[in-house]
């Protein structure tokens, strides 16, 4: 059953001339820049910003606060946080590919922001409309490139 557990290749290759030390792994060439589909909605997403997001996010679900008050903390997270990826693409983005990430990213963090945050935003929180927006940016990430 060879093909159903393939050969684990090593995160690592010896450093030469520093015994104990590892290099660091080469950048996985996908043929193009994010041909396959899960590697694109990844580089839609930028992780310094979903970092953060989280950061904040378990820190507000954890504070002592009225529950009528959560969906807003939880929308107000999520909204702000919207327009530092707008901006962080604006600045950071390849000016190729500008365009396709200022469609693709903000739709792209709602989609992964929305269901992340179920349990802050409470009756605000619509499954169906969860699962829509991933399909949107899924559907997105298949015909749009980075």
């Amino acid at each position: 059953m060879r093909w159903l557990s393939p050969t684990p290749k090593p995160m690592a290759e010896p450093s030469p001339g520093k015994p104990g030390r590892m290099a660091a792994p080469a950048p996985r060439d996908s043929g193009g820049g994010g041909n396959d589909i899960i590697e694109r909605i990844v580089l839609y997403v930028p992780t310094e910003i979903v970092a953060v997001f989280t950061m904040l996010l378990t820190a507000a679900v954890s504070i002592s606060i009225k529950d009528e008050h959560r969906p807003y903390l939880g929308a107000g997270l999520i909204i702000f946080f919207l327009i530092i990826t707008i901006a962080y693409i604006i600045k950071n983005a390849p000016a190729d590919s500008r365009n396709a990430h200022l469609l693709v990213s903000p739709l792209a963090f709602v989609a992964w922001a929305y269901p992340i945050s179920s349990s802050i935003l409470g009756s605000w929180f619509v499954p169906v409309g969860a699962f829509a927006l991933q399909a949107v940016v899924l559907a997105m990430s298949i015909f749009i490139r980075p």
